[in-house]
């Protein structure tokens, strides 16, 4: 009898349990952003650009990026949407990569995962 009760009184206890959002959100509130905003990311990106030999053939190029801002601001899931050209992804993938911390976008005042679409635009004189 006092098993049964114990069970009893412990199974409801762990429906009241917090799982973790893990969904990654397209609308939020406050928007994912680089530490500093679009003028540091900018420096980051001509301070911190490789440009492989073969690029230089190319006059300009835009370059969309894919990717998870997760809730403690580290990027996931990194992929180029377009152009699809194996040639260049290693560079530009390693680029977004190594970016600092973003920081997380919020809704309902907490730091939610959030997909981010990135364009860069590369120009050559």
């Amino acid at each position: 009898m006092t098993l049964r009760i114990f069970l009893l009184v412990l199974l409801p206890l762990g429906s009241f349990s917090q799982s973790e959002d893990t969904t990654i959100y397209e609308l939020v509130e406050v928007d994912a952003h680089f530490p500093g905003g679009a003028a540091e990311m900018q420096r980051y990106i001509i301070d911190n650009i490789e440009y492989p030999d073969t690029v230089y053939d190319m006059l300009s190029s835009k370059i969309y990026f894919s990717f998870i801002v997760e809730k403690d601001g580290s990027l996931s899931n990194i992929e180029i949407i377009k152009p699809k050209n194996p040639n260049y992804h290693s560079h530009y993938l390693e680029l977004i990569q190594k970016m600092p911390p973003w920081v997380p976008a919020q809704l309902n005042g907490k730091k939610v995962r959030s997909r981010c679409r990135l364009p860069i635009i590369i120009c050559f004189d």
